[in-house]
């Protein structure tokens, strides 16, 4: 037994080796070196700071992507996390970069990846970077108004603070910029506007400008709008009636009838008429006029373009009529202080035909309207009162004198006379 067992050692040792050796075969068959390809890795710049002191930035190249192909065993490069590979753009990359142009350079490829994992290749081989000079422009502010006010409202000045607004980024996006546009819906306005906008950079063609790689000391646009309202506003004068002619016996036309006016909002909101004044129907009488012309006196904060300074006023009576009446001497107010020179007077009486028919001169009184400190001896032409009988409703048309002769002895002073 013990030499059968000597002779078994060789072959299982042999069958031990053939084993592993067969083992080291299935690894290495089963698990060889692979390739792996990472995509769309962002590339990590530094040294930004270094040319913004320079007055430079990028403004082409910032956002590639590089892929990396990695090499390796199976086993190694399947645990692979994307995540860990970097690439970075050293600042020493940049230090040669002092003016705006394109540039090409290195870049670094980092990995936090199990050991035995290699680089193989990276593409692109380098990072084309465009730079460009940082500048500042002043542009002005631009309105541009939406919709049309309504009726009767117009938009008389506006103010746009600040009128001009300061961006600053890459010459190139910069030089691009020809006006800040501000917009506002005018449509629903009856009322003066403050308020804020916000504004768009455009270019000359009116296109909007890409304001990613701007910037703007001004983040919004104050406007304040003055807001007037035109409106046909009629002109009315007020009446003073007399005793016996009464308002609803006056018409009276106005021309013009009505004038255009302009103001603010609030203004014209509580005018609905403009009053040219009142007129007495007793004036009227003893001027024996129909015609008054009045200035037209408009209201603060408000205007007329192309309207007159005054309007006529013309006067007619309903159911009135004229009636003339000679009044003799014997209706004259009696007077020891001088003697009357004429005969009888001739009044022109206005008033209803049947009131006028019931009027005669002895139901008239002449008395005249004198001083006696300035009554001096000779001839004298006095202004008069003129009573008519309160129970006759007439009015009379005009004024009235009488001469009398005041004599060179006796007293002036008499019961009719008025201080």
């Amino acid at each position: 037994m013990k030499k059968l067992s000597e002779h078994n050692v060789v072959p299982r040792v042999l069958s031990i080796l053939m084993a592993m050796v067969l083992w080291l075969y299935v690894l290495s068959v089963d698990n060889p070196d692979v390739d792996g390809t990472y995509s769309k890795i962002g590339v990590q710049i530094e040294g930004i700071s270094q040319l913004e002191k320079n007055n430079l930035v990028i403004v082409d190249g910032a956002q590639t992507t590089v892929s990396v192909k990695l090499k390796g065993k199976r086993d190694l490069i399947a645990n692979v996390d994307g995540d860990k590979i970097k690439a970075t753009i050293a600042s020493a990359s940049l230090s040669p970069i002092t003016a705006p142009g394109t540039y090409y350079v290195n870049y670094d490829i980092s990995l936090n990846v199990p050991e035995g994992v290699k680089i193989s290749t990276k593409s692109p081989s380098q990072i084309t970077l465009t730079v460009d000079r940082i500048i500042s422009a002043s542009v002005p502010v631009k309105l541009e108004n939406k919709g049309a006010l309504p009726d009767g409202y117009y938009l008389k000045s506006y103010t746009l603070t600040p009128d001009a607004v300061t961006v600053k980024g890459p010459e190139k996006d910069v030089s691009q910029i020809s006006y800040a546009l501000v917009t506002y819906d005018l449509s629903q306005v009856t009322a003066s506007v403050d308020t804020s906008l916000n504004y768009t950079l455009m270019n000359k063609k009116g296109e909007a400008v890409n304001m990613s790689r701007l910037t703007v000391e001004e983040p919004s646009i104050q406007l304040k709008t003055e807001i007037t309202r035109r409106m046909s506003i009629p002109l009315t004068v007020d009446i003073t009636p007399t005793e016996y002619i009464t308002a609803d016996m006056v018409q009276y036309s106005v021309e013009p009838s009505s004038i255009q006016v302009t103001g603010l909002p609030e203004t014209m909101s509580t005018l609905n008429h403009i009053d040219l004044g009142t007129i007495s129907i007793k004036t009227l009488l003893e001027q024996d006029i129909t015609e008054v012309t009045l200035p037209i006196q408009l209201p603060n904060g408000v205007v007329a373009e192309n309207a007159p300074d005054s309007a006529k006023i013309t006067f007619s009576f309903k159911g009135l009529v004229r009636s003339p009446l000679a009044v003799s001497s014997s209706s004259f107010a009696p007077s020891t202080s001088f003697t009357y020179n004429d005969e009888s007077i001739a009044l022109t009486l206005f008033g209803r035909e049947e009131e006028l028919a019931k009027l005669t001169g002895d139901k008239v009184t002449i008395t005249p309207i004198y001083s006696a400190d300035t009554l001096t001896p000779g001839t004298h032409v006095l202004p008069v009162g003129i009573t008519i009988d309160p129970s006759i409703k007439v009015s009379v048309i005009g004024k009235y004198t009488v001469t009398v002769t005041v004599p060179d002895i006796g007293n002036n002073n008499d019961e009719t006379e008025t201080p």
